[in-house]
């Protein structure tokens, strides 16, 4: 098609819907269907290669599918241990943790925190091992609406947690 990316309009002219349909059995939000007309959708969305547009899908829904993940450093087993588990958390709720590391410098963690923030996080998940650490009170100040922290006591070989914010990542729990 010209080298130029398939569309939502390509795949409804090629299996003879409207957009809406097509919008509407390709979400992976909703319970899948195996209607003649999703069957085509389908069809003709895997023939033509179509790929959902993330940045216009995330215009349209408020929100980016993406759950920001601060660690230290990933080289620290529980941390690496811990991301691993909200990333597998997150890709079966269809979102994408996206992770940034602090080497435990303040100054680093704030810079990647505004990263983040500005790549419109649905979500953001802090550990630290500071006690005294004033960011996520300032986060919450800031209205920012999902912030959950890790916050490793001593030497304790698995972190506590503190919930800062009774808002729940769309994430949900947990058992992993």
């Amino acid at each position: 098609m010209n080298g130029k990316p398939i569309t939502m309009q390509d795949v409804a002219k090629a299996a003879g819907v409207s957009t809406s349909t097509v919008s509407r059995v390709l979400d992976e939000r909703l319970p899948p269907t195996n209607s003649p007309a999703a069957q085509r959708v389908k069809k003709a969305a895997e023939e033509l290669g179509y790929k959902r547009d993330i940045l216009a899908s995330s215009l349209r829904r408020g929100g980016t599918g993406t759950i920001g993940v601060l660690v230290p450093r990933l080289s620290d087993t529980v941390m690496a241990l811990i991301y691993e588990a909200i990333s597998k958390v997150a890709q079966e709720r269809h979102y994408f943790a996206i992770v940034a590391t602090s080497g435990d410098d303040p100054e680093s963690e704030r810079q990647a925190v505004e990263l983040l923030l500005n790549r419109r996080v649905d979500g953001l998940i802090l550990a630290t091992s500071r006690l005294d650490d004033q960011l996520p009170s300032q986060l919450r100040d800031r209205g920012f609406r999902t912030l959950w922290c890790f916050v490793p006591m001593g030497k304790a070989l698995l972190p506590w947690v503190t919930i800062f914010k009774v808002d729940t990542l769309p994430l949900g729990t947990s058992s992993t």
